[in-house]
């Protein structure tokens, strides 16, 4: 029992307090988005009125929003290669890139928003326009909370904070990026194309 806990001592104590801090909450963010998401398969199983893909939402729009998304994350990844090989400026450029594509996602996020409310498709028109509101509004949130964090990096990254040495923060905002667009691709699949 003593050598048990003594593996797991060092197989946590190898891990940075603040990536093993961010495991943890990625863990307990991505059960909110799941339960969001069979919460609103539940409801359309369950003869909620339900519209086919493409029927009210501009699903070649939002396929477009997804790439924009998609090539974000290779961004974030080129960027953190940057900084571990110790290139700072093809890391802040880069990390720039990620930050306008982050933005311009949620531009695109915000004009089909506002199409669809002049359209009369409010949360509170329908059961899958509350899904619908409610999925992709939690998301936009992470999107726009990793911006912010974006933001962050690339300020301290440009004060010269972060080095091949030093780059934890980096790495962190990473994993964040990822896992937002990873969940963007859960949330497209259940309430966009199915």
């Amino acid at each position: 029992m003593d050598q048990a806990l003594t593996m797991q001592d060092k197989a946590f104590k190898n891990i940075a307090p603040g990536k093993l801090g961010l495991w943890v909450f990625l863990i307990m963010d991505g059960l909110s988005f799941v339960a969001i998401l069979i919460a609103a398969a539940f409801l359309r199983t369950n003869g909620a009125p339900w519209p086919q893909p493409g029927e009210v939402l501009n699903v070649p729009l939002t396929a477009v929003n997804t790439f924009v998304l998609l090539l974000s994350s290779y961004t974030m990844m080129k960027s953190l290669e940057a900084i571990k090989d110790n290139k700072h400026e093809k890391f802040i450029n880069f990390l720039v890139l990620t930050l306008l594509l982050g933005g311009a996602f949620l531009v695109i996020q915000g004009f089909e928003y506002y199409h669809l409310i002049v359209e009369g498709f409010k949360p509170s028109s329908s059961i899958y326009a509350a899904c619908f509101y409610g999925a992709t509004g939690f998301h936009g949130i992470h999107v726009l909370s990793g911006i912010i964090f974006i933001i962050y990096v690339l300020i301290a990254g440009i004060n010269g904070r972060f080095t091949s040495d030093n780059h934890l923060r980096v790495e962190t905002l990473t994993l964040f990026w990822h896992f937002v667009d990873l969940m963007w691709m859960l949330v497209f699949t259940v309430v966009y194309l199915l």
